[in-house]
């Protein structure tokens, strides 16, 4: 009898360092996970995970997105004939937090140059459960959805990089960003990399 139970011992302490790191391993969202990205790239890769909308990963995609972004912005919108318009411009994008402190809703600021011209709207955002961001202008009430779950016009986001497409909910109207996050150091020169030919697309700003 005790030599059946010593021999049991020994089998528990072989395979215990296995059953351990086994445990470990099956926390998938760890603090880790997030350099990755999320939108279609990553984030939506993960759609297996079935603790993806749990209110720790919303969050961890709002502190990611919360800070100032600069690049260039293409807008695609019906000119007053209907016809389909489109005009590039440099834009700061600065999202933060409102007073509940939540990291799945905010307010910000957005300041578009396009030459000596300049325009500055203001927007309110929020991160549904699934990870979708809605980007709201409050002049024009026009809201903006970057959707996690398509493959041809959603977005991209880690710690230094965010870019995709914002598409309006209503009217047939987009916006073709790429962005790079500006720290406390000297404005980003990163040059964006649009799927788009700018080539012919005038650069102006359009109200919006």
């Amino acid at each position: 009898m005790k030599k059946i139970t010593y021999l049991a011992l020994m089998a528990f302490v072989a395979f215990a360092p296995f059953m351990f790191t086994s445990c470990y391993e099956d926390h998938y969202y760890d603090d880790w996970s997030w350099r990755y990205g999320y939108g279609r790239y990553n984030y939506n890769n993960q759609n297996h995970n079935q603790n993806q909308n749990n209110n720790s990963t919303i969050e961890a995609e709002g502190a990611c997105l919360v800070g100032t972004w600069v690049g260039e912005m293409i807008y695609t919108y019906p000119d007053e004939f209907g016809a389909k318009a489109q005009a590039r411009f440099n834009a700061e994008m600065i999202f933060q937090l409102n007073k509940n402190n939540s990291y799945t809703e905010g307010v910000g600021t957005e300041i578009d140059t396009a030459g000596s011209d300049t325009q500055t709207l203001s927007f309110t955002w929020y991160i549904d459960k699934s990870g979708n961001i809605f980007v709201r202008y409050d002049a024009t009430g026009k809201t903006f959805k970057l959707d996690v779950e398509s493959n041809a016009k959603g977005f991209y986001l880690d710690n230094n990089s965010f870019n995709g497409f914002m598409v309006a909910q209503k009217d047939v109207e987009e916006i073709e960003f790429n962005f790079t996050r500006r720290g406390n150091s000297k404005r980003s020169a990163a040059k964006a990399k649009f799927k788009t030919d700018t080539t012919n697309i005038p650069y102006k700003l359009v109200k919006r």
